[in-house]
C-alpha cells in the first residue's frame, strides 16, 4: 500500500499486529527519533518469533539504536537484519555486534549506507565464528580482505567498492579463496575487457563455487 503524499491523518487504532508475526518490513516509512522510532521498537520487542526484520531507511538516533539492539539480542530466531541507511555510527556497531553475537540463526545481515568508520571490524570476530554467511555493506579493499581471510565467509555480495583499488585487487583477493559457494556482482560495474578477464581468471580458482551473478549490462 502506497500512502498518498497529501494524506493529513491515518488512524490505525486496533489493528494489532499478530505477536506470532514472522517477517516485518517496515522500510522506507521516515520513522525517526521524532516520528514513532521508539515506539516501533517498543512493538517489535514482543515480536518474538520474528526470523526476518527489514528497518531499512529509517532514520535511528544514537539513544534509538542502543535500545533496538536490545531488542535485537532477544530475537533467537532472527535469520535475516536489514539495517540498510539507518543512520548507524562507529559506536552503532558495537551496540549491534554485541546484539548478534549469540544469534545463532542469523545468516545475511545489511549495514550499506551507514557512516560506520572503523566499526566495519566490530564483526570480524563474528564472521570468524561463522555466525554470519553473508554481509552486505563492506566496501573496503583491506578490510574485506581480513574478512575473507580471517572469517568462514562463502557468501559475498558487492553493493560497492573502494575506489581506491582497482578490480583486479578485489578479483585476485577472491581467487585465493577455495570456499566461496556464492558471489552477488550485480551492482558491481564490470567491464567485458581486462575486468572481465580477471575476474573469469579468479572463478576457475573456486571449485564450489555454484553461484554467479551479474548485471546485465556487464553481459
Amino acid at each position: 500500500m502506497i500512502l498518498p503524499l497529501i494524506l493529513k491523518s491515518l488512524n490505525l487504532t486496533k489493528n494489532k499486529v499478530p505477536l506470532s508475526l514472522e517477517l516485518l518490513d517496515i522500510s522506507q516509512n521516515a520513522i525517526d527519533s521524532k516520528y514513532g522510532m521508539m515506539e516501533v521498537i517498543r512493538a517489535i520487542s514482543k515480536l518474538s518469533e520474528l526470523t526476518s526484520l527489514n528497518i531499512s531507511k529509517n532514520r535511528i538516533n544514537d539513544e534509538n539504536q542502543f535500545y533496538l539492539t536490545e531488542v535485537i539480542k532477544d530475537m533467537s530466531l532472527l535469520r535475516y537484519l536489514n539495517l540498510e541507511s539507518c543512520g548507524l555510527s562507529s559506536d552503532s556497531a558495537r551496540y549491534l555486534n554485541n546484539a548478534i553475537e549469540n544469534l545463532n540463526n542469523l545468516k545475511y545481515i545489511n549495514i550499506k549506507g551507514n557512516i560506520i568508520g572503523n566499526g566495519h571490524s566490530e564483526f570480524i570476530e563474528l564472521i570468524k565464528k561463522n555466525k554470519l554467511l553473508t554481509i552486505d555493506g563492506f566496501p573496503y579493499f583491506d578490510l574485506f580482505k581480513k574478512l575473507v581471510t580471517e572469517g568462514n565467509i562463502k557468501q559475498l555480495i558487492f553493493s560497492s567498492r573502494d575506489s581506491s583499488r582497482g578490480k583486479h585487487f578485489w578479483f585476485e583477493e577472491i581467487g585465493k579463496h577455495s570456499d566461496i559457494t556464492e558471489i552477488d556482482f550485480t551492482k558491481f560495474d564490470i567491464s567485458i575487457s581486462d575486468e572481465g578477464k580477471y575476474l573469469a581468471g579468479s572463478i576457475r580458482n573456486l571449485p564450489h563455487l555454484t553461484v554467479l551473478k551479474l548485471a546485465a549490462k556487464n553481459l
